[in-house]
């Protein structure tokens, strides 16, 4: 739908959702180009986009702004790092496999899988 309206209205939109003015930005470089140089007039929506997740995110460096997110962001640095980064798709890769492997053998026995136990 979005596409859609992008191809109708440009590259660049608002439109209202529950009351809310939502600005679209359909292209990458339009995007990079304000966070570049506009990324500290922008705020983290929490009493609408991230309300839902809040439970699951609680208060750390997702839904922090300014110097808070600073602190955060210097407490995780060392953890941060490319050569650790580049390990995150393998171990998805593996962790969804064994999820695959237990829901199909699941199927074949007619049981259940606890899916807390899997986090």
């Amino acid at each position: 739908l979005l596409t859609d309206w992008s191809k109708k209205y440009g590259h660049i939109f608002r439109l209202n959702v529950f009351g809310t003015d939502i600005i679209v930005i359909s292209d990458p470089s339009y995007t990079k180009e304000l966070f570049q140089t506009s990324q500290q007039q922008f705020k983290k929506d929490l009493d609408f986009a991230y309300k839902p997740f809040l439970p699951l995110l609680g208060n750390g460096i997702v839904t922090s702004d300014g110097p808070k997110w600073f602190h955060k962001r210097k407490q995780v640095s060392s953890l941060l790092r490319i050569d650790i980064l580049e390990q995150i798709p393998e171990i998805t890769l593996r962790a969804t496999d064994r999820l695959q492997k237990k829901l199909l053998k699941s199927i074949e026995s007619n049981g259940t899988v606890d899916i807390s136990e899997e986090f």
